[in-house]
């Protein structure tokens, strides 16, 4: 059975709630908003949320528009004494209402409601699994399909999806998935440039005018190519304003499009201090200088621990055979016959792994590779 909570401060309501619904549904009940929030926070089955307007400490609006930051997800109705149509408006705004209604009301009309917001909280999180496990799975394949062609910008692209990924895990930002596949395909407009100026750009070797111009269009071709998708227009938008500076947002609203382009373009300047050779004390100093005009200064901050964790990794040489999916390389890998074919900090995944062992067995693979594994890691590698 679904799991609905009901949140009032009036104890024989709740009573009735629980006689009149509890073999239809788990019920669960809370007198006061404050009690509401940690039922919600302690049982992740929750699935619709109704609650009274008029309580005291907490009102519905302030409770519900908590419950929507806490889990987006959950289905959000309001009861209430009084058909107040502003407090209607200022509840569905603040709180995205799923529905209002007025008490008195019949059993059976809330029990339709009920299973009318139980569809949606169902429908909800039916696209949040297509999105995040069956989409965002196909899209990584073809992106690591392309990479194979293409290791220098796959390479760089599997490296900002960790940055972006580092950011994300020090906000509280809601929908993180499209700033994941935004960073994911942050560099897809590289297919237009030949691999000889991609090698130039991952060796830090100066462009000229017109290698400098191909550079700077990948944007807009990613764009032209990820805005097909359906729902993906903002990812798309990000990865198009994904070199635009912080300054020129200053007196614009920010949207998850805009923050989405800040993350890039910070994600992506970081991966090239880094490749570039800097110390991590160098790094560090730069992004902080450059905050407020190059970055935003709220987001820079979460970056400043991140060499913390790159810093924990040691240093492992293996042959290709004893190379696992998970790993991440410690330096670039050429065949023997000198052709780049992944590059420093990409992940060997289950699709990587085949190309290494393949190049290997009829080409020819420069050995030992090095790899980064945590300290208490190296037996385990080497023994698994």
């Amino acid at each position: 059975m679904a799991t609905i909570l009901i949140v009032d401060d009036d104890v024989n309501l709740l009573l009735s709630f629980e006689r009149n619904f509890r073999r239809s549904y788990t019920v669960l009940t809370a007198p006061s908003g404050r009690e509401g929030l940690q039922k919600i926070s302690d049982n992740k089955k929750i699935a619709l949320v109704i609650s009274d307007m008029n309580m005291p400490e907490m009102d519905g609006i302030e409770f519900l528009s908590r419950v929507k930051k806490f889990n987006p997800s959950i289905t959000r109705i309001m009861l209430t004494g009084k058909a107040d149509l502003n407090v209607a408006i200022q509840a569905v705004n603040e709180g995205s209402i799923f529905r209002f209604l007025t008490k008195p009301t019949t059993p059976e009309l809330l029990e339709r409601i009920i299973n009318d917001g139980l569809e949606q909280n169902r429908l909800i999180n039916s696209e949040k699994i297509l999105l995040n496990q069956t989409l965002n799975g196909s899209l990584d394949i073809l992106n690591e399909v392309l990479g194979l062609t293409n290791p220098v910008a796959f390479g760089r692209s599997s490296r900002i999806k960790k940055i972006v990924s580092h950011i994300m895990n020090k906000t509280d930002l809601e929908n993180t998935w499209q700033f994941d596949l935004a960073a994911t395909f942050c560099l897809i407009g590289y297919i237009s440039i030949p691999q000889t100026i991609q090698e130039k750009i991952y060796k830090n070797i100066a462009l000229d005018k017109i290698e400098t111009e191909l550079v700077n269009k990948t944007p807009q071709i990613a764009f032209d190519l990820i805005k097909r998708i359906p729902r993906f227009e903002s990812i798309a938008e990000m990865i198009l304003n994904q070199n635009k500076p912080y300054h020129q947002y200053k007196s614009a609203i920010e949207t998850p499009v805009s923050i989405g382009s800040q993350i890039l373009k910070m994600a992506i300047d970081l991966d090239a201090l880094i490749t570039s050779g800097m110390s991590s004390d160098e790094i560090k100093l730069k992004m902080i200088n450059d905050a407020e005009h190059n970055y935003n200064p709220h987001l820079t901050v979460t970056l400043l621990d991140y060499f913390v964790d790159v810093d924990y990794y040691k240093q492992v040489s293996l042959q290709v055979s004893e190379l696992k999916v998970g790993m991440i390389l410690d330096q670039d890998v050429f065949s023997s016959a000198g052709a780049l074919l992944l590059v420093k900090g990409q992940e060997i995944t289950d699709t990587v792994l085949p190309r290494i062992i393949n190049f290997q067995r009829y080409v020819g693979v420069l050995q030992p590779i090095r790899i980064l594994c945590r300290p208490e890691e190296p037996n385990t590698i080497l023994n698994g």
